[in-house]
């Protein structure tokens, strides 16, 4: 049902661009360009420019009208030559072509009260970092009913011996089929905001501190969390390192010298020998030893675990940890600085970008749309879904479907859109759909 619904609403936006924008009377509308003498009416590049800047945070806002034009005469001009080359039904163009369409439609997708209510929540999880631990049995999102019931009887299965007391990362180890899980057992440290997909932040969050999620869905598969430990957020971490490498199969004496060389390190430093100097002559990190070892910022769950975890032990600016060993051998860091998370006024505008293409975005989109088919009465024949659905097949992915046209079925009403504003009724038959699938069709 969530299928067509998609596909019913797409048509419906495709409706809107394609003629929504036109003149009533073509005679009278002044134009506002011309293209091999066909006139393009103003009327139409303000309805798609309007509708462009309809979030807060599109790209077009920054773009004056002028630019704008530049970029709508563009791509007036190349489906005009495609058109004139015969190209308009090459694969490559249509793709192409869709990409515009996207584009110009991605805007008018976005709600922006919805977006503002997402940046809002997605800055205050970002006050806290969460330690949790997560058990994963695929699943595709298009696997078929069979193997999908079977997923989650296999994940409810493990999260009732997890309810019951085993320990969870035992089960991780044995059960999960995240692929890290056999070195970490599900153990995925401490994490904020915008780290995970919404649905599992969301899950993690929700979740009290010892306790079990219930069993979720993402498209990765079926999961069940446990969180461990929230704190408040540490911020943006600066820190400067000394390393010694230390190469994949290094021996036990290799390890010992790499070891022993940042030990003479860290004394010297104890005695109070320049940390620029110390790293210029002795880190084995090439980009960074002649720069006092500096590294980019970075917050909590971006760095490996162990490095994170000496990083943390270290309170106040200046202060360096004992050589430590990670998986690219030892290291001596000394932090520089931390920045606590800035006044929402100040990442509002980054943050609000980042949510628009994180996975939250889909949210957004779904409420536009269910309130563009209730705003439009939609209603559809779920027995004609039922068949239209069924009639799809091993073709269709290939971009070579086509459909019986003495096949009874076309005729029967698909859904209706009835918008009492524009006192318009639209009724769509299953042949209207069927056409709307041949034509827009393209090879995966």
């Amino acid at each position: 049902m969530n299928f067509l619904r998609s596909l019913a609403v797409g048509a419906f936006f495709i409706t809107i661009w394609a003629t929504g924008c036109k003149p009533t009377n073509t005679t009278r509308e002044p134009a506002i360009l011309k293209i091999n003498d066909s006139p393009i009416p103003l009327s139409e590049f303000k309805f798609v420019y309007e509708k462009s800047i309809t979030s807060p945070d599109s790209l077009y806002m920054r773009k004056s009208v002028v630019d704008y034009l530049e970029l709508f005469t563009n791509f007036k001009l190349r489906v005009a030559e495609a058109k004139r080359l015969g190209m308009d039904t090459v694969t490559s163009f249509l793709q192409e072509y869709r990409t515009y369409q996207d584009q110009l439609a991605q805007p008018y997708l976005a709600n922006p009260r919805f977006i503002d209510s997402l940046t809002r929540e997605a800055y205050n999880r970002m006050k806290s970092e969460v330690w949790a631990s997560h058990i994963l049995i695929n699943v595709g999102e298009e696997a078929n009913p069979a193997d999908t019931l079977l997923a989650y009887k296999n994940i409810q299965a493990i999260r009732e011996r997890a309810v019951k007391g085993e320990d969870f990362g035992q089960l991780a180890f044995e059960n999960s089929q995240d692929p890290s899980a056999k070195q970490n057992k599900g153990d995925l440290g401490y994490f904020t905001a915008m780290r995970m997909v919404y649905e599992f932040e969301t899950q993690v969050y929700n979740t009290p501190v010892g306790q079990i999620s219930p069993i979720f869905r993402t498209n990765f598969g079926y999961h069940i969390i446990k969180t461990h430990d929230k704190r408040p957020a540490t911020g943006t971490l600066s820190v400067a390192h000394i390393m010694t490498q230390v190469p994949q199969k290094s021996n036990p004496d290799e390890i010992n010298q790499a070891f022993k060389r940042l030990e003479e390190v860290y004394n010297r430093l104890q005695r109070g020998e320049s940390w620029d100097e110390l790293c210029k002559k002795y880190s084995d990190d090439s980009p960074t030893k002649s720069k006092g070892g500096v590294l980019p910022e970075f917050k909590v769950g971006e760095v490996l675990p162990e490095f994170e975890a000496n990083v943390l032990s270290l309170k106040t600016s200046g202060e360096y940890t004992k050589p430590f060993r990670s998986s690219y051998g030892f290291h001596i860091v000394k932090l520089l600085e931390r920045k606590g998370l800035p006044a929402f006024s100040e990442i509002e505008p980054t943050l609000r970008n980042e949510v628009q293409k994180d996975s939250r975005s889909k949210l957004s989109k779904a409420v536009l749309v269910k309130q563009i088919l209730k705003d439009n009465q939609f209603k559809e024949v779920a027995e004609s879904v039922k068949g239209a659905i069924a009639s799809a097949d091993a073709r269709l992915p290939q971009g070579a479907w086509s459909y019986d046209v003495k096949n009874p079925i076309i005729n029967k009403p698909l859904f209706s859109l009835n918008n009492k504003e524009a006192k318009t009724k639209q009724n769509f038959t299953v042949k209207d759909f069927f056409n709307f699938v041949y034509e827009k069709q393209l090879p995966k």
